[in-house]
């Protein structure tokens, strides 16, 4: 569950509303493909991206990341290794590792960031994960069964700066828009990330999103209060990112 074709309804939204050219990747997923695989994929599509974007009318200093849920937390941990990769953290994943990390130094940083509803911490128990671990669209059982998927047979240990984006360096990660859902067990690391990340003096805005459960994207086009609720979520992204655009023009007049 969850490729480019579950989420193309969305990217196809964000490309209508703003007119940006909307680069949908297509990563690897567990259990046939464990952590970090995901992440491997998306930094690759990045190079691509880098190399390519001129061909979609985009210039490599104005790419933007943006993901839903798992795809979140990627989106988290992409904008956190493109602006402190950690050597060592790679090097737990050999050769192949170095060569990410190798690449990774040489790419330009993102613009901004939409992680919506992401996985950003999975340790810490916060306390939406008991307000909203049962009855919703995503309970206890489910994270159970995602966390195992991606996670028991990585090549890597559970608690790994590639596996959650909260034990890495993010005091230097671009700009962030944090979208989160009210009733979901994973709002309250939502707002953690924010918290984090305004520590360290990063621009962030969250939108919170009352009354909708995680995954309220996928019901855009058949609930017309949550419909509503994506295009002002894509308005303000894109306002945000206008504005980071704006400050830049302006500071190197």
């Amino acid at each position: 569950m969850g490729d480019v074709d579950t989420h193309h309804e969305f990217c196809h939204a964000v490309c209508e509303q703003t007119g940006w050219s909307v680069v949908s990747v297509d990563y690897r997923l567990a259990p046939e493909c464990p952590a970090p695989a995901a992440l491997k994929d998306c930094i690759t599509a990045y190079v691509w991206l880098v190399e390519h974007c001129h061909t979609l009318g985009a210039l490599p200093s104005r790419i933007v990341l943006a993901g839903d849920s798992a795809g979140g937390g990627l989106s988290t941990l992409i904008a956190q290794q493109l602006t402190a990769p950690s050597k060592s953290a790679w090097a737990d994943l050999g050769l192949d590792g170095q060569k990410m990390f190798n690449l990774l130094e040489k790419l330009p940083e993102p613009l901004a960031q939409m992680p919506l509803y992401p996985v950003t911490d999975i340790e810490t128990d916060y306390p939406s994960w008991e307000l909203y671990g049962e009855g919703l669209l995503l309970d206890h059982a489910d994270v159970a069964v995602f966390d195992a998927a991606c996670l028991e047979n990585s090549p890597l240990p559970r608690l790994h700066i590639l596996n959650s984006p909260m034990l890495g360096d993010n005091s230097k990660v671009c700009p962030t828009y944090i979208v989160a859902s009210e009733l979901d067990v994973l709002r309250d690391e939502a707002f953690a990330y924010a918290k984090q990340l305004k520590g360290y003096g990063v621009a962030v805005e969250t939108y919170t999103v009352l009354g909708a459960p995680h995954g309220f994207i996928h019901f855009m086009s058949v609930h017309q209060g949550l419909g509503q609720e994506t295009n002002n979520i894509i308005h303000g992204f894109s306002s945000f990112v206008r504005e980071i655009i704006s400050t830049q023009s302006r500071l190197a007049a």
